[in-house]
C-alpha cells in the first residue's frame, strides 16, 4: 500500500499539483484496498501511460507504450495473489 500510495501521490502531484497529489494517493490506496488483480493491473497501465507522457512529451508514443507496459507489470504484481492459488488435486 505504501508503494501504490506514494506512486499515486507523486504522479498526481506531477500532473495536477498539490490537489493531484492528495487525490492520486487516495485513489491508489483505494485501488490496493480492493485487492483485485485486474483492477490494479489496469490502473497501473493507465498510470504508466500518463507517467510516460509526462516524462517525455517529445516522443510520447514510445514513452506512453513503455510506461504503460511497466505500469501494467507493476500494477499486476500489487494485487492479491492469494486468490490465484491452484486448486487442490483430488483423487
Amino acid at each position: 500500500m505504501v508503494l501504490a500510495g506514494s506512486a499515486g501521490a507523486v504522479l498526481g502531484g506531477l500532473w495536477c499539483g498539490l490537489l493531484g497529489a492528495v487525490v492520486g494517493g487516495l485513489v491508489a490506496c483505494l485501488v490496493i484496498a480492493v485487492r483485485n488483480n485486474a483492477l490494479t493491473a489496469v490502473t497501473g497501465l493507465a498510470a504508466g501511460v500518463v507517467a510516460g507522457c509526462l516524462y517525455n512529451a517529445d516522443d510520447w508514443p514510445l514513452a506512453a507504450t513503455v510506461g504503460g507496459l511497466v505500469g501494467f507489470a507493476v500494477g499486476g504484481c500489487l494485487g492479491d495473489w492469494r486468490k490465484l492459488r491452484a486448486r487442490r488435486r483430488t483423487g
